[in-house]
């Protein structure tokens, strides 16, 4: 049940985002599933022993891709599915919980889950950006076949 509330709560917080960041209505439901599906992805791979870091990079190419879909499905610009998407990947708690380390003089476990922080951060967007730079080489491989045919 508790994946269950964790799947629903990050619909809701995708959705959410989405509305504050004034994406296209037609674009919620999707970015709120593609939100849902990065967050099962990173679910699954923690559950099988991943670190958080390599189950956020997963997650977010699971985003990646999946947005990369959709763009070119609803003709909108990817952006509008990964600014909402990968909200539910932000290491929000382990931030908290190191600045709370640091107020309580907790140094060297403030410095640790900062540190674990930013490498999920780091490999969040090294997610989105591997997918991203592979649909580009992609579509300039197409284009470039297609303007050679006659």
């Amino acid at each position: 049940m508790a994946i269950t509330g964790d799947l629903i709560y990050s619909f809701i917080v995708t959705v959410a985002f989405g509305l504050l960041q004034q994406i296209p209505p037609k674009t919620l439901l999707s970015a709120g599933l593609i939100g849902v599906a990065g967050r099962a992805i990173f679910l699954i791979c923690s559950y099988h022993g991943q670190a958080p870091t390599m189950a956020s990079f997963l997650g977010a190419v699971v985003i990646a891709v999946l947005a990369e879909i959709m763009a070119r499905w609803q003709k909108v610009p990817v952006s509008v599915y990964v600014v909402a998407s990968f909200i539910p990947l932000v290491p929000g708690l382990t931030t908290y919980e190191a600045m709370g380390d640091f107020l309580r003089g907790e140094y060297t476990q403030g410095i640790a889950k900062s540190t674990q922080a930013g490498l999920i951060a780091i490999a969040i967007a090294a997610g989105l950006a591997v997918v991203s730079s592979i649909a580009r080489y992609h579509k300039a491989v197409a284009n470039r076949k297609h303007k050679k045919t006659p």
